[in-house]
């Protein structure tokens, strides 16, 4: 399989939360959206502990993120991954950082009126420099996650990888596939 079922279930609760953390930031559900940014954190630090102790492919040391495969991907766009092709590497670290980022300054921050972080009064000179962050990051975290999806559309449609039902069952749709444990 090359995604396990830690993973998949992972990328459920990973996707639900962001959903969460959305719809609760934007209309000012602020007790919901704190429990769906702490989940967050640690929905993400989960995923590092099983990117170093995980499955063959969720493992990061797997992952092909680095200068040459970067370039070799670009000259070549015909090479096969198993997992994420170096774009799409780059693009889950982009998207952990962001989340992690946003989630840390979520948690220091106020909105000076009706609702005040977890960990506000640990700092308060440095309340209104987190929730400038926080305010910040959440677009940078749209733009990832629609980069994100239009990469997955575009395999999943257009090219046909069925990214979409792999996510699902785990299950490779490539023939020479072969199996890493």
């Amino acid at each position: 399989m090359i995604w396990d079922l830690n993973i998949r279930i992972f990328h459920l609760f990973l996707i639900l939360t962001i959903s969460i953390s959305i719809i609760s930031g934007k209309f000012s559900y602020f007790y919901i959206h704190e429990i769906s940014g702490i989940t967050l954190f640690f929905l993400i630090l989960y995923r590092i502990y099983w990117g170093f102790f995980g499955g063959f492919y969720s493992r990061f040391k797997n992952f092909n993120l680095n200068k040459n495969s970067l370039l070799n991907y670009i000259k070549n766009k015909n090479k096969k991954f198993f997992g994420h092709n170096p774009f799409g590497s780059l693009s889950i670290f982009s998207i952990f950082i962001i989340i992690l980022l946003t989630s840390v300054s979520g948690m220091f921050s106020s909105d000076d009126i009706f609702y005040d972080g977890p960990f506000v009064k640990l700092v308060p000179q440095l309340v209104g420099f987190f929730t400038d962050i926080h305010n910040v990051l959440h677009y940078f975290l749209y733009i990832l996650l629609i980069l994100h999806l239009s990469a997955v559309s575009y395999y999943q449609f257009f090219l046909k990888e069925k990214i979409i039902n792999q996510m699902i069952d785990g299950k490779s749709r490539d023939k020479n596939f072969i199996q890493k444990d």
